[in-house]
C-alpha cells in the first residue's frame, strides 16, 4: 500500500470534450499527492499529445481502449492494475461520451461503487450527468457559477457541493498568492486570444482577424495554439501572425497560461473552463461560446461582471468582436472592475475543498466498515 491509499482520476480529453477535464484531474492528483493518496489517472478517449504528457509524470496512468463500452471499464482496469487499496473514484466525465451513454454509464458507475466512496464531478443544465443515473453517489461536485451555492449539503446519503469556491485550479494559481496586477492604459496594449486545447470551430482564427482589422491603435498580441490544434488551424494563426500590422506572436501549447494572462490587458476567449482561470488572475476578459449549451452555462458567469459574452460563435460577427475589444480597451474603469470581480469570485482552494471532504467521506466509510 502506498500513504493513505489510492485515488481513481477517472476523465477523456480529446478534440471533442477539450482539456479542461484533464487540467482538473491532474490538479487534482497533484493535491492528492500532498495529502498522502496515490493518484491512479484513468483516461479513454484522449489526445495523443496529452496521453504522451500523461505518461511523464510518475502517477500509475490507465488508457482504456476507445472501443470498450463504459460498462466493461471496472473490468479492464482490474486486469490491468487491480483495485487493491483503492479508497475511491472521482469521475470527471459529463461529456458527450458520456451523457450517449447513460445506462452503461450507469453500470460502470455501480461497478466502482464496489471499490469504495465515489465522487462525481458534474456540470449543468442539460449537460448535467448526476440527474440521470441511478447509482448512489457519496459526493456531487457541481464547480461553477450557476449551479447554486452549498458547502457540504446532503441529502439521501450524497454530499453536494456547489458554486465557484469548489472550482479546481492548476497548483499554479493557488500557490502565486493573491494576484497583483496594473490595469495598463498606454499604447501599445496587450491582448491575449485563447481557445482551449483543441478549438475544432477555429474561433482563434476569426478573432485574430477581428483584431487584426484594428487600426485606431497598435496593439501586442499572443496567440495560444492548443496541444490538439489541426495542422491546418496552426499554419493558418502562423500565416495571419505574419501579415497583420499588430506586434503578433505564437505560443505553442503552454503548459500553463498563468504567465500569458498575468501579461495581457484583456483577454478573448472561448467558453470553457479557462475563464475561471483568467477570472482568478483578475483578466478582463471577453468570451464566445461554442455552442447554445455552452452559451447557456456563461450566462450567469457574464452577470459576475468578470466578463462580457458576445454568444455562440456562429451568430458574432468579426465587426462584433473587432468593437467589443476596441470598447474594452478604450474603458480602463470598465476593465479595473471586471478585474476586481474576477478575484472575488474564486480563491484557488478548489481542489483542497473536494478533497477534504471526500477525505471525510473516505472516513466515515472506514468507521462503518
Amino acid at each position: 500500500m502506498t500513504g493513505r491509499g489510492r485515488i481513481v482520476l477517472r476523465f477523456d480529453a480529446d478534440g471533442q470534450v477539450g482539456m479542461g477535464h484533464f487540467s482538473r484531474s491532474l490538479s487534482l492528483a497533484e493535491k492528492l499527492v500532498e495529502i498522502g493518496f496515490e493518484p491512479i489517472v484513468v483516461t479513454k478517449h484522449v489526445h495523443a499529445n496529452i496521453w504522451t504528457a500523461l505518461k511523464t509524470f510518475s502517477y500509475t496512468c490507465i488508457k482504456i481502449p476507445s472501443s470498450l463500452p463504459w460498462s466493461a471499464e471496472e473490468e479492464y482496469i482490474a486486469q490491468e492494475f487491480g483495485f487493491r487499496d483503492v479508497k475511491a473514484s472521482i469521475f470527471d466525465i459529463s461529456t458527450p461520451y458520456a451523457l450517449c451513454s447513460i445506462p452503461d454509464v450507469d453500470r460502470c458507475l455501480s461497478a466502482f461503487k464496489n471499490h469504495g466512496s465515489l465522487c462525481l464531478i458534474d456540470s449543468v443544465h442539460d449537460q448535467a450527468l448526476g440527474d440521470k443515473i441511478q447509482t448512489d453517489l457519496d459526493m456531487v461536485v457541481v464547480p461553477y457559477v450557476g449551479s447554486g451555492d452549498s458547502e457540504g449539503r446532503k441529502q439521501d446519503g450524497t454530499t453536494f457541493l456547489g458554486g465557484p469556491s469548489y472550482f479546481v485550479l492548476g497548483g499554479e494559481y493557488s500557490r502565486s498568492g493573491p494576484i497583483q496586477r496594473e490595469m495598463r492604459s498606454d499604447d501599445p496594449l496587450r491582448v491575449l486570444l485563447t481557445f482551449g486545447g483543441s478549438d475544432p470551430q477555429g474561433i482563434t482564427a476569426r478573432a485574430l482577424k477581428a483584431v487584426s482589422r484594428i487600426s485606431e491603435q497598435s496593439l501586442m498580441l499572443r496567440v495560444i495554439v492548443g496541444p490538439s490544434f489541426s495542422d491546418r488551424l496552426t499554419s493558418q494563426l502562423e500565416q495571419s501572425a505574419r501579415s497583420i500590422h499588430h506586434c503578433c506572436t505564437i505560443v505553442n501549447a503552454p503548459d500553463s497560461l498563468l504567465e500569458h494572462m498575468l501579461w495581457c490587458d484583456l483577454a478573448i476567449s472561448s467558453s470553457g473552463l479557462t475563464k475561471y482561470e483568467l477570472a482568478m488572475t483578475g483578466t478582463p476578459s471577453i468570451l464566445i461560446s461554442i455552442d447554445k449549451d455552452h452559451a447557456l452555462i456563461n450566462k450567469p458567469f457574464d452577470e459576475t461582471g468578470v466578463s462580457v459574452h458576445l454568444g455562440v460563435h456562429s451568430m458574432v460577427s468579426e465587426e462584433q468582436i473587432k468593437h467589443a475589444v476596441v470598447r474594452l480597451l478604450a474603458n480602463r474603469d470598465a476593465r479595473v472592475r471586471m478585474s476586481r470581480c474576477g478575484r472575488e469570485l474564486l480563491d484557488g482552494q478548489g481542489a483542497t475543498k473536494i478533497l477534504n471532504e471526500l477525505d471525510s467521506i473516505i472516513s466515515r466509510s472506514q468507521e462503518r466498515d
